[in-house]
Order: structure tokens, then sequence, then C-alpha cells
């Protein structure tokens, strides 16, 4: 019994993606088919599929948040680092929710849980670290190996993990490159993570197109996670005061409303959504006085939301996206 619910999530997908993607594509090529015949002899792939899948769990990452970055390359490849932290998307979104009222009305108890990890990565840039400092990248040669364990294999990497991206242009092209040819690996992937930064209007219309993307590239997800980044000046100059008027509106025609692509979500059988709006916090004095305390609060309360905003407007995006009530 232990066997079969350790590949039941793997069994279940392979399945979904045969049902998915039947009117599109032969999921196995004839080539494949003669290479199959060919490899009968092969030990590992005698074994029954329910054993290949427990190997090809253990030598391949499971279970784990990804972060994907684009490479200078035209993003025609990409860097997957595993993710270093120990909070949960889950635990970060009840420490969002719960935070204490005395605290700084403009501050949450905890920023973008992955900034660090975003910060190091740098876009996949490294010029100017040490090799020895690189952070660790993922070995998945094991797809490389023979083409039918490729087609056995890749639902373990890719419906098994969480993928993270920062930038809407990365997780554009990621998508393209996983959707395109007969294989159709988008289709097999289920959970996707969100750091959402906006610093000016342009960056909520590019997070808009890719949000728009990403329902019909990845039909099949089941669990997302957005953290949006809340890194901005909304009142210098480039939003005015809009920002805070357009906070909440009904999101049924989404009209006026900020971030309107993520209810684009509403199209896709989610059974989880975790929503955090966080804040990158400014270097500002470790000794300030209680004047220049309330200035600074008083500047930022004029672009910026309030903690009870940020949790209101996650829950509404949480109701309306996951049709609650």
């Amino acid at each position: 019994m232990k066997l079969r619910s350790r590949t039941k999530a793997v069994l279940k997908v392979e399945k979904d993606v045969l049902r998915e993607g039947q009117k599109k594509v032969p999921q196995i090529l004839p080539a494949t088919e003669a290479i199959t015949a060919s490899n009968a002899a092969s030990p590992l792939l005698q074994l029954p599929q329910e054993v290949k899948n427990m190997i090809y769990e253990h030598v391949l990452p499971g279970h784990q948040v990804i972060h994907v970055e684009g490479m200078q390359s035209g993003q025609l490849t990409f860097r997957l680092s595993p993710c270093d932290e120990d909070t949960t998307e889950k635990e970060a979104e009840l420490q969002f929710q719960t935070c204490p009222k005395d605290r700084d009305p403009l501050s949450t108890i905890m920023s973008d849980r992955h900034f660090e990890c975003w910060d190091f990565l740098r876009d996949g840039t490294y010029a100017y670290f040490n090799a020895e400092d690189w952070p660790p990248t993922l070995d998945i040669s094991l797809l490389s190996s023979c083409r039918q364990i490729y087609h056995e294999a890749k639902y373990t990497l890719y419906a098994t993990n969480t993928f993270s991206f920062r930038s809407p242009e990365t997780l554009r092209s990621f998508m393209w490159n996983v959707g395109r040819g007969p294989a159709a690996n988008n289709i097999a992937i289920r959970n996707v993570h969100l750091s959402i930064g906006i610093a000016v209007r342009q960056d909520e219309y590019t997070w808009n197109k890719a949000l728009s993307l990403l329902v019909k590239k990845l039909p099949c997800l089941t669990n997302v996670c957005v953290t949006v980044d809340q890194n901005f000046r909304w009142g210098r100059p480039q939003f005015g005061t809009s920002g805070v008027q357009r906070i909440f509106t009904d999101p049924a025609t989404g009209n006026n409303f900020f971030l309107r692509g993520i209810l684009e979500l509403r199209k896709l059988p989610l059974s989880g959504l975790v929503c955090i709006v966080a804040k990158i916090g400014y270097p500002y004095p470790a000794r300030e006085s209680a004047r220049e305390k309330a200035w600074r609060i008083a500047e930022d309360a004029k672009s910026q939301w309030t903690q009870a905003q940020k949790v209101e407007w996650a829950r509404f995006v949480k109701a309306a996206v996951l049709k609650l009530g």
C-alpha cells in the first residue's frame, strides 16, 4: 500500500496529461515506441512502472519550491535553483493575516519570504560573484539519458514541484518552452509561485498579460501562491493616489481593479490559492525621532496600503478566485 501511495500523484498526472493532450498531439511518437521496444532488455526499464516512479522520485527533485531564472541568451534556457526558505507558503500567509495591530500600520510582520533567494540569483547573472558562491542548481540530467526515461520521469519533475517566478518575461518564456512540441509538459504542471513586484504602472500591465497567458498555457494548475511585493511609492509620480483608490472594486468586471490579471485565475481548476501582500522595508535611520517617524508614516500613507488594507485585498482576491461565498 505504501508503494501505491507514493506514486499516486504521478500516476494521476499521467492520466490527466493523456486525457488533456489526446486531442492535441500524440503523447508518444512512433520513434519513441520503437526505442521502448529496444530498451526492453534494460534491467531498469523492465521494472514495474510504480517501482520506476519511486526511483525517479528519488533521483529527480520532488516536492520542492524551484526558482526559475532566465539566462542571458534570450531566456531560451533557464536556471533551476532550490529554495532555501524553511517557512511554507501557508505559514507565511498565516503570519501575514495575523500581523499584530499594534505594529507600524504600514509594515507587515514579514516581507517576501523568497526575497533573499531572488536577491542572490540576480536574473542568472553571476559576473560579480565567485563561482564557489553560486547557488546550487538542480540536476535533472536523468531526463537526458534516454527517450523512454524522459517520457516516464518528466511528470515527477513537472507535477510534484512548485515552480517559482519573479519575472513576467521569464514566466512567459518558460510557459512557451514547456508547452511546445508533442511532449506538452505544460499540462503536467500543477503548482506555481509568483513573486509579483510592482514599482511603476508598466509593471502592473506586464504582469496582467503574463497572468492571462498563464491561464491558457498551464490549464491544469491546482495550486497558486502569489506574493505581491509592495516595493513601490505609488505617489511618486506614476500612480498619484490612484493605487489606494483602486484597492477595492467589484472584481466581477475587473474594471479599475488593481492587478486585475489575477482574477483570470478563476478560469483554472484551483483547489488552493495563497495571496500575500508583502513590503520590502526601506533603509530608514535606526534612530529616528518620533516626529521623523510620524512624518514618514504620513508620507507613506499617501501612496501605500495599511496592513488592514493589504489583508482585506488579499482575502477579497482569494474569495473571488476560489468563488468562496
